[in-house]
């Protein structure tokens, strides 16, 4: 294992210096998908069951860095790199309040805490294309079809990762990609049928997540609708979304999929296929 961390830590070492340099776009990394395969690899080997080591989210984390640098992955490339990360991280097991053994083990809890809840979306906040503002919808919609797996999981904590990484996907789109183009997305209904339903999820940070994208993408269509009061009334139910007594929930939600229907059906009427 401690050459595996040696190795993870020069390759991200490395790929940092590279991008601190003056022109680190013009350079082309010739070893870039020799090193990701490596870093792959390594995830790949590590248990699904189980945290029994630091290498999979330093490895994660490397490949973030590695990916902006030149040359760019293609499409498919992306799809497969973030296919793998998900398959990693997601069906960890959830670390509950009841949990003795590792809440004991501070520094498990520590690298269990960074890869659950900072990992997930490193790979397209240090993407290249995102960085650089060259990707578009097509890209996010192919993400949004690799998470919709996990959305559906039946397995709370896997859909509440599948959560934080869309709001994660959505928040990198709208700062590195709509504030310059204000490109908007013709699958608007579609992407908020795919998410809404999880006002009712079993996880109150899972309707959290779920406000949060609806939120994001409100203000991403903000160009073609007219959101009028639709924010702050989301603010407002984020919280009550969390109320331990089912009939404050249950009217949150039913508050909740008003807001959302309407915006939905104003913003996008046409868009009546299914997700994928």
């Amino acid at each position: 294992m401690y050459l595996k961390l040696t190795l993870i830590q020069n390759v991200t070492e490395i790929s940092c210096s590279i991008l601190e340099t003056r022109d680190s776009q013009k350079f082309e990394f010739s070893y870039k998908l020799e090193l990701l395969g490596s870093m792959l690899d390594f995830i790949e080997k590590e248990p699904r069951d189980t945290l029994a080591s630091p290498v999979r989210y330093k490895a994660i984390l490397a490949i973030g860095h590695l990916s902006k640098l030149k040359p760019s992955l293609t499409l498919e490339e992306n799809r497969e790199l973030l296919d793998q990360c998900f398959k990693s991280l997601f069906p960890l097991p959830f670390l509950g309040e009841d949990d003795e053994r590792r809440r004991r083990d501070s520094k498990e809890c520590s690298a269990y805490t960074v890869t659950v809840h900072r990992v997930p979306g490193s790979p397209w906040q240090a993407n290249e294309d995102f960085a650089g503002g060259r990707t578009n919808r097509k890209l996010v919609l192919k993400m949004f079809q690799l998470l919709e797996t996990w959305l559906h999981s039946g397995k709370e904590w896997e859909r509440e990762r599948a959560l934080q990484a869309s709001i994660q996907l959505l928040t990198a789109y709208q700062e590195t990609v709509h504030s310059t183009t204000q490109e908007t997305f013709d699958r608007f209904g579609s992407l908020i049928g795919l998410i809404a339903p999880y006002s009712c999820d079993s996880l109150a940070t899972s309707c959290q997540w779920m406000v949060d994208c609806i939120s994001c993408l409100l203000c991403i269509q903000g160009q073609s609708i007219n959101l009028g009061s639709a924010e702050e009334e989301l603010r407002c139910l984020r919280e009550a979304l969390t109320a331990p007594d089912p009939k404050a929930l249950f009217q949150a939600s039913s508050k909740m999929a008003k807001v959302t229907d309407s915006k939905s059906l104003c913003g996008c009427a046409s868009d009546q296929a299914p997700f994928i």
